[in-house]
């Protein structure tokens, strides 16, 4: 959130600085100290919240931290276990330095060493709540009401009457919004600066004017969305905006001091202390469901009356500098305010008794539920006191047995699947056989092209090789060019010397005329000389067209074998993109192969530990299995003897029977008897004692049995814990239950054994009092009540038997949805390589553009290159042009001269006289016009001609250039193709691992799914 923001919701509420919170873990006394920039904090057991608190007890959002005034407030937010304080747990109250508060088993306190917060600081707000009616207690705020906006344009409006509302399904929220799934969505805080709404969710949920906000102050007639519901916002008095904080002195009536060990007293409206918060309903000011609802009559009865008073006396003030005549009317509008009050703080207190009169009440239907519970907990206790017997035991003996077959029959099942699910994975292994098959197809492909593309490159290196050799040829005969060039120059200068002599020849003309004639003679010299300079001009000019003709044929040659050059570069670069594809290629499909190999070795992980997990499960099974054979076989055998001795019972009955025939037939011989038959019967008052002290002593060891069978339940209530815990994976725990049981199964055995011997020694004591059938008859009777006893007993564990078989085959039935997800997560990895597989032919296409953008460029190089060397052609043509205007202008210079020696005799015998004619005089100026033009052309020619040297000069450098650019381009080649061998060497490092990989996977999959020796298997390489 920005800091400006931060630092304006801090002055609205009065806090100095951060919130410091001190968090100490009961489990382990770790304690923390955690910082919150923010003056709001959400406290729970998810990651988004402000105060992260690692606890199941604790909610996902448990609790709201928000400063008012300085001080913090703690909101309980529906939370499952609620919110404890000193006194109890209360759904909000003051946090001051030295109060904790307990969510699960952590506490939280403010930091002591917090420089904002002493142990000395009091709480200066007195009795206020910010979840009730605002009645002025710190000053006053400004009015507010919201607009709930309708699709039927019939608008609602609400007056806020409190400093803190929040919005949400949850008992406490003032604006309940319903269905949803968050229990509070956001909190409207009203301060002097105006109203602030803070989203309580960070979903972005909460938008002011369309625009998601964190925390925002809402200005008039702003519209902001909760839940897809519009309000707005209209503050209905004076702002405040510029208003100063409320000092202690301006509510020193209202004041409490607290210290850090007092305790708040109980708001009126919040839930009692020792009552759970979620039991209690709190009516809301309005409710929001589907589209906004009107309003109830009594939201309006709630309005903060104080807040109108402020209002009305607010616009009274503004209105009584207008209309003073007002008074009187507004004075009795008071009057009856007050009265208003008076009855409305009446109803408010038959509101109050009401709220206290349903606590009584719910704390006495309170009390009635805990009787009722006690009630039933001693009849569940009678009902257990009265199963008890042996058969009972034996029973639930061979119920477990049962369910431990069932077990292994799963167990069996889920070990077929997995064999289908390794079915699966081999036809995964035989796709990507397949593709490597391919790929393989693919590299004898790239390696066919590359040996046809090393064959290329060594036609190119000829190539280049012969190129440099032209090239070389071409750099003796410029040399050889420039050498000519040199001595044509020196020519010129010398003709330049010469020239320069014939002015100052003219010169002496022009000052003496009476040399007239030896000067004559002089221009016959020159003539003579400019005759032979003429045919040594045009030899020199007949030379120079010839070594034109010769570099033009050498341009010409240069421009073929530039072409050339060209072609084989742009070959170069054509074969180095597709080296360049080649090796990207190949990098892409070995970070294929890089991922599918550790997808392989974390799915053969996976599988390995899942195989460990079953083989130590199928070991317990089976020895399980072997005990419970073992205890079965005892308890047939038991059987068997019972049987034995039931049926020697019943032959002793019938022998009983044919002794009491024989006795009626003897009744005579045993009227004679009768002394020693009264003697007999005091031995069987005797044997009749002895065997109702063997009948307690039954009695006693039947409790005892039934004691067991108490703590057995409680074991199989934990055995029923331990089950949830196992589908929580934790099997170590499941593994110390079972061999609890065996345990306790052993000793149910001696117990058996025990038992076993009482009953034949009370079998014993039946044959001695075989006489006695009658009594014998009545504790058949009394056998056959118990094994009906015994069988509901049975009934009743069958039950939780089959209970316990459902929670296996639901952990059964997790585990197979996690090897289809495993399953579903392979086959996700296959289109991630396919996908991979689209982007590399995308790339291609992508180089295969850059190719042809790579060739444009170059035919416009040569194109270039063709117009310069256009450009020197017309150079070299406009060179010819000159040297042709020089030779005209040389062929007017000897006109000229003709002309002189060509002078009329008058002329010359002026000039004997010293006197000059007016014709020679402009002759000679013409001829020294001329003299200078001859000479401003020679210069103009010799910087032609320099400026071709130049040129020239600029070519070699060119060819210097493009001499190193294909060096330079050879060396890269070789570079690429010699990464392109390391690559091809790192390919072939990968398949062979890859195949390695592979060959240790079929391996495990041949071990996990070989049904013969489920126990051994090859250790992974």
């Amino acid at each position: 959130m920005d800091d400006q923001l931060v630092e304006l919701l801090r002055s609205a509420v009065g806090a100095e600085g951060p919130i410091r919170l001190a968090i100490t873990n009961s489990s382990d006394d770790e304690t923390w100290v955690q910082t919150i920039e923010t003056p709001y904090a959400i406290i729970g057991r998810t990651p988004s919240c402000d105060v992260q608190l690692d606890c199941a007890k604790v909610s996902s959002r448990h609790a709201y931290l928000q400063v008012i005034n300085g001080n913090v407030f703690c909101i309980d937010l529906g939370s499952r276990n609620g919110t404890h304080w000193a006194g109890g747990q209360r759904r909000a109250d003051w946090l001051i330095p030295g109060r904790r508060v307990r969510m699960g088993s952590y506490y939280i306190e403010i930091d002591p060493e917090d420089p904002f917060a002493g142990q000395d600081t009091t709480l200066t707000l007195g009795n206020l709540n910010p979840l009730n009616r605002y009645e002025d207690e710190i000053g006053p705020l400004p009015d507010a009401e919201f607009e709930f906006v309708r699709n039927d344009g019939n608008n609602t409006f609400w007056p806020v009457s409190r400093m803190l509302t929040l919005a949400g399904k949850v008992s406490g929220c003032k604006i309940r919004i319903a269905g949803g799934n968050p229990r509070v969505h956001c909190s409207l805080l009203r301060t002097r600066q105006g109203m602030w709404i803070i989203d309580l969710l960070n979903r972005q949920t909460v938008l002011v004017n369309d625009k998601v906000v964190q925390c925002h102050l809402l200005e008039h007639g702003d519209n902001f969305e909760v839940q897809s519901y519009q309000m707005r916002i209209k503050y209905t008095g004076p702002q405040f905006e510029d208003a100063p904080p409320a000092t202690a002195e301006s509510a020193k009536e209202d004041i409490l001091s607290l210290s850090a060990s007092d305790a708040l007293p109980p708001f009126p409206d919040m839930d009692d202390a020792h009552a759970p918060p979620v039991q209690v309903e709190d009516p809301p000011d309005v409710v929001l469901s589907g589209e906004v609802d009107d309003l109830s009559a009594s939201a309006y009865s709630q309005v903060d009356l104080s807040g109108s008073s402020r209002g009305s006396s607010a616009m009274s003030s503004s209105t009584g500098r207008v209309y003073r005549e007002l008074d009187e009317q507004w004075a009795e509008l008071e009057r009856q305010q007050q009265e208003f009050q008076v009855e409305s703080q009446n109803e408010r207190d038959k509101l109050q008794e009401a709220h206290l009169l349903l606590r009584t009440d719910k704390q006495e239907l309170a009390e009635e539920r805990e009787t009722l519970l006690a009630e039933h907990a001693q009849r569940c206790q009678e009902i257990e006191d009265l199963r008890d017997s042996l058969e009972a035991e034996k029973a639930k003996l061979q119920e477990e047995r049962k369910t431990i077959l069932s077990e292994q029959l799963n167990m069996g099942n889920q070990l077929a699947e997995l064999e289908e699910k390794l079915a699966q994975t081999e036809a995964g292994v035989a796709d990507t056989a397949a593709a490597q098959q391919e790929i393989a197809t693919t590299r004898t492909t790239l390696e066919a092209e590359q040996k046809e593309f090393e064959s290329q490159r060594q036609d190119l290196e000829a190539a280049v090789a012969e190129s440099t050799q032209t090239k070389q040829q071409l750099e003796t005969e410029r040399q050889q060019l420039d050498e000519q060039r040199s001595a044509l120059e020196e020519q010129i200068a010398a003709h330049s010397a010469e020239q320069q002599t014939a002015q100052a020849q003219l010169a002496t003309i022009a000052t003496d005329q009476e040399g007239h004639n030896s000067r004559a003679a002089e221009l016959e010299q020159l003539e003579q000389q400019l005759s032979q300079e003429r045919a040594a001009l045009d030899v020199k000019a007949a030379d120079l067209e010839a070594e034109q003709a010769e570099l033009q044929t050498q341009i010409a040659e240069f421009d073929e074998q530039s072409a050339t050059i060209s072609q084989q570069q742009e070959t170069l670069q054509a074969d180095r993109e597709s080296l360049d594809q080649q090796r990207d290629q190949f990098q892409q499909e070995k970070l294929a192969f890089q991922q599918d190999r550790e997808q392989w070795q974390s799915q053969s992980d996976e599988l390995q530990q899942k195989r460990n997990e079953l083989e130590e499960q199928i070991a317990a099974l089976a020895a399980n299995q072997q005990q419970h054979s073992t205890q079965t076989e005892q308890l047939d055998e038991q059987q068997a003897q019972l049987n034995n001795e039931q049926e020697t019972l019943k032959s002793q009955k019938e022998d009983l029977q044919q002794q009491q025939a024989k006795l009626e037939e003897q009744r005579a011989e045993l009227d004679e008897q009768q002394q020693e038959l009264k003697s007999q019967t005091a031995n069987y008052s005797e044997q009749e004692q002895a065997l109702r002290s063997q009948q307690e002593a039954v009695a006693q060891q039947s409790q005892q049995l039934q004691a067991e069978r108490d703590a057995l339940s409680a074991e199989q209530n934990e055995f029923n814990q331990r089950v949830t815990d196992f589908e929580l994976n934790a099997l170590p725990a499941a593994a110390a239950q079972r061999e609890s049981h065996e345990s306790d199964l052993a000793a149910l055995k001696e117990s058996q054994q025990q038992l076993e011997t009482q009953r034949e020694e009370f079998t014993r004591l039946q044959t001695e009092a075989e006489e006695r059938s009658q009594q014998l008859a009545q504790e058949r009777k009394e056998i056959e009540t118990l094994k009906q006893q015994l069988n509901q007993e049975q009934d009743s564990l069958n039950a939780q038997r089959e209970q316990s078989q459902t929670d296996s085959q639901a952990e059964l039935q997790k585990r197979n949805e996690q090897l289809l997800a495993g399953q579903e997560k392979l086959l996700n990895d296959r289109e991630a390589l396919n996908a991979n597989l689209a982007q590399y032919k995308a790339e291609k296409e992508r180089l295969r553009i850059d190719q042809q953008q790579f060739t444009a460029a170059v035919a416009k190089f040569e194109l270039a290159s063709k117009q310069e060397i256009a450009q020197v052609s017309a150079d070299e043509a406009r060179l010819q042009a000159e040297l042709e205007q020089l030779r005209a202008d040389k062929t007017a210079l000897e006109q000229q001269v003709a002309k002189l020696k060509a002078a009329p005799a008058p002329a010359a015998s002026a000039g004997a006289s010293g006197e000059s004619s007016p014709e020679s005089h402009a002759e000679q100026q013409r001829f020294r016009e001329a003299v200078k033009a001859f000479q401003a052309e020679k210069a103009r020619h010799e910087q032609e001609q320099h400026a071709a040297a130049t040129e020239l000069v600029f070519e070699r450098e060119h060819m210097e250039t493009e001499k190193g650019k294909l060096q330079e381009a050879h060396r890269r080649f070789q570079a690429d193709v010699q990464q392109f061998q390391n690559e091809q060497h790192r390919f072939r490092d990968a398949i062979a691992s890859f195949r390695a990989d592979r060959e240790r996977f079929e391996r495990e999959k041949q071990g996990l799914t070989d049904p013969t020796n489920p126990t051994t298997d090859t250790p992974p390489a």
